[in-house]
């Protein structure tokens, strides 16, 4: 997939920019079973301080990642678009508004 090849070079320019920055990124299946990537993706939010949910991301998976958030006091901003530069716009957004 085309944002899969993308990260890299976006994580390069981000660190770039923003140095002590971690920046990770999780990708989905289509699947319909999220509730397995749930849990993965729960304990990352432990150590997080924002993250950015794209519009692909499915509607449940979505909220309960935006509940778990609001309970830790994890931001998170969406990202509305659907190509890499619309990603890196969101994660930038992120970083400066609350990073």
């Amino acid at each position: 997939m085309k944002l899969r090849r993308s990260a890299q070079g976006l994580k390069a320019r981000i660190q770039s920019d923003y140095p002590k920055v971690v920046l990770q990124f999780e990708h989905t299946a289509c699947s319909s079973n999220w509730s397995a990537e749930l849990a993965r993706f729960e304990g990352d939010l432990h150590e997080a301080s924002a993250f950015v949910i794209h519009r692909f991301v499915r509607a449940n998976l979505g909220r309960r990642l935006r509940k778990v958030a609001g309970e830790l006091d994890v931001k998170w901003m969406p990202c509305t678009g659907s190509g890499c530069a619309s990603i890196e716009r969101s994660v930038r957004r992120v970083i400066e508004k609350f990073l």
